[in-house]
């Protein structure tokens, strides 16, 4: 499971680079939709929720399957998520960005 939610994520990452087509401002979501129902479809998640932006604004934003395997309630845009651990991924790449701005060094003494 885990590794099909990677998988689906690196299938929305690599669908932002063609994301506009070119000489247009209309996004073409139809690759990014069909991984992402795909994937719920086969069973790999239950239910996924996808965002991309720029600098300026939502560039897309969908919701495929459900919440909960139990009660079928339909994902939604805005559903709730618990993130667990997933603090350290964002802390870690907040920090890798520090350091590559020459802000801090991976050397430096944490106090």
């Amino acid at each position: 499971m885990k590794r099909a939610l990677a998988a689906a994520t690196f299938v929305v990452a690599m669908s932002i680079t063609a994301f506009v087509a070119p000489g247009t401002a209309q996004p073409r979501t139809a690759p990014i939709d069909d991984a992402l129902r795909t994937a719920v479809e086969r069973g790999d998640v239950p239910g996924v929720v996808a965002l991309v932006t720029d600098r300026k604004r939502v560039v897309y934003r969908s919701a495929f399957g459900v919440t909960d395997l139990e009660s079928k309630r339909p994902m939604a845009v805005d559903s709730m998520f618990r993130i667990a651990s997933m603090t350290k991924v964002v802390t870690s790449l907040a920090l890798m960005q520090l350091v590559e701005q020459g802000k801090l060094g991976l050397e430096d003494r944490v106090d």
